[in-house]
């Protein structure tokens, strides 16, 4: 995709009609019919509306009861991503939201959806980044190192992967969650990582993607998980590179410029999360160039993604809705795969994303450090 051109390059079905290329066509059709926003980042627009969702959900939210810390993350994560952090009241905000989530602390060192349930290492994993982002002391405080590695030690299973929560999945996205947690925390013991990159290496299937256990279909958002995962462990090295490389390359659409989970499926805004990441990491571990067309990623996600009508935030793809999860890991997206044009094309820069952990840089190397000066033994 060196040469993209914008919305020329259509799907051939070859004659043959199936399920998969009439909904290739049909998307591709709604991308070429939908008005264009300019290539910029509408950042006033997106500050508006996380403001008025995290001031008051409307009730089709109550769907996600069940993983409420979600939301102070994408709030949280968006605006610093923004570089919006600054702005007058967010620090109520942000102190806010950390109250919010530190509420949903499980008696068990787990973090939950709500008060006095069991923890989720998901969960876990947005609560201990919301706790980074912010930077302050007295937020890392609240965190009991000890209790939260008795809890991830009680997920670990006998293959070196981590369920979720007890008697739930293992896989390598709940197994990310727990080595990013650790890695953040500082307590990647011997005993917590012992047969976790292999369980991971594993995942890689044939087609050089990551499968969420060994033997599955490969999938981009397992895919940046074993990745990352192995990198924090430093054991990328242990993959079969080229493949893996080649697998991420192929995840971009030649219509639309953006990325796709699996192949044969369509064009989704949060791929540029998990596939720009992912390819970000490889391409940094390989001392290699971007790989992708940073350029056409940026094209679909900003002029075809974000929202035309001044209310802000990103869809999964036209004739979606805006939500906060696609606006999130659209923008986080753009920062590890598309930064460095974006401000090349528009003078705005995107904060710098750590992208193994999914938030800013110095974020993460802050918590990193304080942990790392305060001894930890089991």
């Amino acid at each position: 995709m060196e040469n993209w051109i914008p919305f020329v390059q259509k799907c051939d079905d070859e004659g043959v009609e199936t399920i998969t290329t009439k909904d290739q066509l049909e998307t591709e059709q709604l991308i070429e019919e939908r008005e264009k926003n300019n290539f910029r980042v509408l950042r006033n627009n997106h500050r508006d509306y996380f403001l008025q969702l995290i001031s008051g959900l409307p009730p089709a939210m109550s769907k996600l009861c069940s993983e409420e810390p979600w939301i102070p993350y994408w709030f949280l994560n968006s605006m610093h991503v923004l570089n919006l952090d600054k702005i007058p009241n967010f620090q109520f905000y942000e102190q806010s939201c950390i109250n919010y989530i530190n509420k949903r602390k499980s008696s068990k060192g787990g973090y939950a959806s709500a008060p006095s349930q069991r923890g989720h290492i998901v969960l876990g994993y947005v609560s201990i980044n919301s706790i980074a982002l912010s930077q302050k002391v007295s937020n890392y405080e609240t965190i009991d190192r000890k209790a939260v590695y008795e809890w991830i030690m009680s997920l670990k299973q006998p293959n070196g992967s981590f369920a979720s929560e007890s008697g739930c999945e293992a896989d390598s996205r709940s197994t990310y969650c727990a080595i990013c947690i650790a890695y953040l925390l500082d307590i990647l013991t011997e005993e917590l990582t012992a047969n976790v990159a292999e369980f991971l290496v594993n995942c890689q299937g044939t087609d050089g993607g990551f499968a969420p256990i060994p033997g599955c279909e490969s999938h981009g958002g397992y895919g940046f998980c074993s990745v990352a995962a192995l990198d924090m462990l430093g054991r990328l090295s242990d993959i079969r590179l080229d493949h893996a490389i080649r697998w991420v390359a192929e995840r971009q659409m030649p219509f639309s410029g953006g990325f796709n989970g699996r192949p044969c499926k369509l064009v989704d805004t949060c791929y540029t999360w998990w596939c720009g990441a992912m390819g970000r990491i490889l391409a940094d571990f390989a001392g290699i160039d971007d790989f992708w067309n940073d350029e056409a990623l940026a094209t679909y996600v900003l002029q075809v993604c974000q929202s035309n009508d001044g209310k802000g935030g990103c869809c999964d793809k036209p004739g979606k809705r805006p939500d906060m999860y696609h606006t999130m890991y659209g923008l986080t997206g753009l920062s590890a795969a598309s930064r460095k044009i974006i401000k090349e094309k528009t003078g705005f820069e995107l904060c710098e994303v750590d992208a193994r952990v999914g938030i800013e840089k110095i974020a993460v190397d802050e918590m990193k450090e304080y942990f790392s000066k305060i001894p930890f033994s089991i």
